[in-house]
């Protein structure tokens, strides 16, 4: 016999519980209440009503054998099957509602806890967290020197580009230049010092725009490294929150000139409540500036590299791109496994709702009307007839509980399994595309 006969079979034998096997109560009525639950005949006919019809008098812990016996023991001799089932329901009928909520309110949120590497991105279904770069590059005269044949200032900017090129897409960059006004002649010091510019603000990068900001200006003047820090700090602190990343990256060749404090300032902006570290880029310099420089970076909360060379310039950022293309394949590891657990940890859930916390009530429910099925006609106060009818209708009520149970807990399953898979799917394209884009 398929399902669906049985099931056809199943529900004539309760219509025939309901309406006409007890001849004494063939004058009830048969009708559905409210949503299909409890009818005027004291019990739910269809699945969801009998889900809400619990809990019994002795659902539960509150089960006292002797207590339920005692009521079974109330009821008449040769009770019709009706009035035992709606009895069975009043003092057994397990509470199904934490289950059911259990289903209703199951959720199917995932929240990546790994941090995208560079970007620093809220998890998936979040607003991204955003980062903010700020490059100052020194345009001071000695930066129209050579190395490798080179000028410094066109490596310098080269670098500026390769690096605002290759941050992650939404990121706002800035670029600020100093010691390109006036000349590096005591006479134009203060004319140079003061001349700090912000040729690209900030903003997402744009390729066309970043380059005419880079050939907007020639090496020229003096060094004023903290007041550059100190007009950066004051944009950063204007354009950001609680949930933004800073980070100011300097390139030069040399060391202040114009009187300020940089060390001073790279400390107070690190310290500041929008935290950016200071990071820099010594180009082609001696060794009392290189020390300088280390000191600045060291109290800014960043790192110092140092470049002598055309193929150390290229090497540095070769080795850049690769540490984050190496971030990127172990965020998709990672991400890879979180995605795994979730996934389990969700079915998991699933399973211990079906088959612990529904299951536990259901055979419990289920053992205990039988017994009392059994108590009643032990002690001849049902027929074989009604103790039979009853049994067919007691099948019916758990096959339809099992069911609905089951079914619904396979579809929250499926969307596990689909989300899972689209999950899955965006982190392997993120990864992919975040590699490619820090290939060498």
């Amino acid at each position: 016999m398929d399902h669906v006969t049985k099931r056809f079979f199943c529900s004539l034998l309760v219509l025939c519980l309901l309406t006409s096997c007890a001849q004494q109560e063939s004058t009830d009525t048969l009708g559905g209440g409210k949503n299909g639950s409890k009818s005027n005949i004291g019990f739910a006919t269809d699945v969801k009503g009998m889900l809400e019809e619990g809990p019994g008098k002795y659902a539960g812990e509150k089960f006292n054998e002797e207590k339920v016996e005692q009521e079974l023991n109330n009821l008449p001799q040769d009770v019709g099957s009706k009035k035992v089932y709606t009895e069975l329901i009043r003092l057994l009928a397990e509470d199904y509602q934490p289950v059911v909520k259990r289903l209703d309110n199951f959720n199917l949120d995932y929240t990546n806890p790994n941090e995208e590497p560079g970007d620093i991105k809220k998890p998936v279904g979040e607003e991204p967290g955003k980062l903010h770069v700020t490059v100052l590059l020194d345009a001071s005269g000695s930066m129209a020197g050579k190395v490798d044949g080179k000028v410094k200032m066109d490596l310098a900017k080269g670098a500026a580009y390769s690096f605002a090129s290759s941050l992650p897409e939404q990121t706002k960059v800035s670029l600020w230049t100093y010691g390109h006004k006036g000349s590096n002649a005591e006479a134009d010091k203060n004319v140079s010092c003061k001349g700090i510019e912000e040729t690209y603000p900030l903003t997402t990068f744009n390729k066309e725009k970043y380059i005419t900001a880079l050939k907007s200006f020639k090496p020229t003047g003096w060094t004023p490294i903290a007041d550059a820090i100190e007009q950066a700090r004051n944009e950063l602190v204007s354009q950001s929150d609680e949930n933004t990343t800073n980070m100011v990256y300097i390139i030069s060749d040399g060391i202040e000139t114009c009187d300020g404090d940089p060390v001073k300032a790279a400390k107070s902006l690190y310290e500041s409540n929008i935290q950016a570290s200071v990071n820099i880029i010594g180009l082609d310099v001696d060794n009392n500036a290189q020390q300088s420089l280390k000191e600045v970076a060291r109290a800014g909360g960043g790192k110092y590299s140092t470049v002598d060379s055309v193929k150390d310039l290229k090497m540095y950022f070769k080795r850049e791109k690769s540490k984050i293309k190496v971030g990127w394949m172990l965020w998709g590891d990672r991400s890879s496994s979180s995605l795994y657990r979730w996934y389990y940890d969700k079915l998991n859930e699933l399973d211990e709702i079906e088959y612990t916390m529904f299951d536990k009530l259901k055979n419990s429910e289920k053992n205990r009307m039988r017994y009392a099925v059994e108590y009643l006609y032990k002690n001849k106060k049902i027929s074989q007839e009604t103790n039979d009818s009853i049994d067919n209708a007691l099948d019916y009520r758990f096959e339809e509980l099992d069911n609905y149970i089951h079914e619904y807990v396979k579809r929250l399953e499926k969307e596990v399994k689909k989300k899972e898979k689209a999950l899955r799917s965006e982190f392997e394209d993120k990864e992919k595309e975040m590699r490619q884009k820090y290939d060498n």
